[in-house]
């Protein structure tokens, strides 16, 4: 009989948005690992939804710099702002 070992829970987090407003989709996947990487996963999620929810896709097509160096800013946005928050407090956030 095999050895059944400590069952994880999956820590992945997505997000689906499918045919915004704007026309576009926004579709990622944010995989968690350790000790507290669903809470991490989920912090930069949520980070990415606020971070986009303003974002305009009908001005912007994906060859355009600006598109690039939008999403850029975003990032570092959300990636920043998740390791403060887990900075801060891993609870509070």
């Amino acid at each position: 009989m095999p050895l059944v070992c400590c069952q994880q829970e999956n820590q992945d987090k997505f997000l689906l948005q499918l045919n915004r407003d704007d026309g576009w989709s926004v579709m990622g996947v944010f995989d968690g690992h350790g000790m507290w990487g669903g809470k991490v996963a989920s912090i930069v999620r949520d980070g990415m939804l606020e971070a986009l929810k303003d974002v305009d896709g009908r001005k912007m097509n994906g060859s355009d710099p600006e598109m690039v160096h939008l999403l850029s800013r975003l990032f570092t946005h959300v990636i920043v702002g998740s390791a403060d928050c887990l900075h801060t407090s891993l609870l509070i956030c």
